[in-house]
């Protein structure tokens, strides 16, 4: 038997024994930012503004043809920061902080207060945005406004992409683990005004097509007299990350460009493939730690070596990053949940957009408010990006939950649903969905025709 064998065997004797460690980390509350309705844009209003600032018609004409085929699940009305809607566009490190610091005010302040916390109760202060970095740091910038203790410790990752809201969650483990009766501020960010391209190179549009501006952030805390009060205690937290694979690395990177200035590549079929691996790795190692005994037996006795136990019986609930509409189809199927499991996800992606770390946050408060969570209800976590990485976190519900987010009120400039999410509001909490499903390479088509994979 191999290592990765033997400690598959170790974590099955560990948990089924009861062996293993009791968790002692717990959410208290969370937050997602909630637009204001100034930030909120049309496809027509955004399509038009390109026009307006001097965006070539033919990369004009490829958003519109991303936009009217509903292939990346968007929805017709998302909100852009102030400084990307300006004439002309405002990307300086003003415009960045304009957004960064409505965002963080924002999602810090309502999390503690739902969460019942005082600014001088917080020992951890934890940030993530991917493509924007400011001096100070995002973390700072936050003990500053709340006036937070001098010996509160702050840490600012950065370049972690969409996986970064689920990586914050298992760094505020390892920091709450090894100080008991501490508090943790977690808040996860995507700056969108930084990363806004203005030229006309269309591998680097499709960031500006899928990308939205938003935030979220969450209580974390060791001291068991917060047991009572939590929402959810956290289980377990899986990362893997692939980095060591040129392609899964350099597959979403920043980079200058010859027109238009920095902009995001993605290069979407290496992005498949890279995902494939470390989310196939992600569940290898998580398997042991939640699946039933009949499944784990399955899987031992299973010769194929593409065979995914069904992940189903571990979860009631499952938030899967809304990356892309395919995406969350793929990685549905993937773990054998039923049509109905992935409803949040597509919610959120169709209203929010894709962002990047604070996306499976808004999936969350979608179950919280629009279908309610039942106590000892489990729920996965899944992200996934840049690097190449996934990062999965489990939770378990310690009380009944039906929290009414903003986020998720009803907005007089929301249209209705196209065809499609008509029938996920109709269907998706009351029975089983009959989805117009296309296999990724068929979604990716309008997308990735004119575009030119690096050799």
């Amino acid at each position: 038997m191999g290592d990765n064998g033997k400690r598959v065997v170790r974590q099955v004797l560990r948990r089924f024994l009861g062996l293993q460690e009791k968790p002692s980390i717990y959410m208290l509350d969370f937050h997602c930012f909630d637009h204001p309705e100034s930030w909120m844009r049309t496809v027509p209003e955004i399509i038009a503004h390109g026009r307006a600032i001097g965006v070539p018609e033919h990369a004009i004409r490829k958003q519109e043809e991303i936009y009217a085929g509903d292939t990346l699940g968007v929805g017709p009305v998302s909100a852009y920061a102030p400084g990307i809607i300006r004439t002309p566009p405002d990307t300086s490190i003003a415009g960045c902080l304009e957004e960064t610091r409505a965002v963080l005010s924002q999602c810090a302040s309502r999390a503690m207060e739902a969460a019942g916390v005082s600014p001088q109760e917080v020992d951890f202060v934890l940030t993530t945005c991917t493509v924007f970095n400011p001096m100070p740091s995002m973390s700072a910038m936050i003990m500053h406004e709340f006036g937070m203790r001098s010996d509160c410790q702050n840490y600012s990752l950065s370049g972690q992409g969409c996986s970064a809201g689920v990586m914050l969650i298992s760094l505020a483990k390892d920091l709450l683990t090894a100080n008991p009766g501490k508090v943790a501020l977690v808040v996860a960010h995507e700056n969108i005004t930084s990363s806004c391209y203005l030229g006309d190179e269309l591998e680097f549009m499709a960031a500006n097509v899928v990308f939205r501006s938003g935030g979220a952030a969450a209580v974390l805390s060791s001291r068991p007299r917060d047991r009572r009060r939590a929402k959810y205690q956290l289980l377990h937290t899986v990362r893997v990350n692939r980095a060591a694979d040129t392609d899964a690395h350099t597959c979403i990177r920043g980079i200058d460009t010859d027109r238009g200035g920095y902009g995001v590549y993605l290069n979407t079929p290496v992005v498949k493939t890279a995902a494939a691996s470390a989310i196939g790795a992600n569940l290898r190692r998580l398997g042991p730690l939640v699946l039933p005994l009949s499944e784990l037996i399955k899987a031992a006795k299973c010769k194929d070596p593409e065979f995914v136990p069904d992940f189903s019986t571990a979860f009631d609930h499952v938030c899967i990053h809304p990356g892309a509409r395919f995406v969350i189809e793929k990685i549905r199927k993937t773990l054998q949940f039923g049509e109905k499991a992935a409803q949040p996800s597509h919610a959120a992606l169709h209203r929010f957009g894709n962002t990047s770390g604070a996306s499976t946050y808004y999936i969350l408060a979608h179950l919280e408010s629009r279908i309610g969570i039942k106590k000892g209800d489990k729920i996965l976590q899944l992200g996934m990006g840049s690097g190449f990485k996934c990062c999965s976190a489990v939770w378990k519900a310690l009380r009944p939950i039906d929290t009414k987010h903003p986020c998720w009120e009803f907005r007089a400039c929301q249209p209705e649903p196209t065809p499609w999410r008509k029938e996920i509001a109709a269907k998706g909490e009351n029975g089983e969905l009959n989805l117009v499903e296309r296999e990724a390479s068929a979604d990716l088509a309008v997308l990735t025709s004119p575009l030119k994979p690096e050799e």
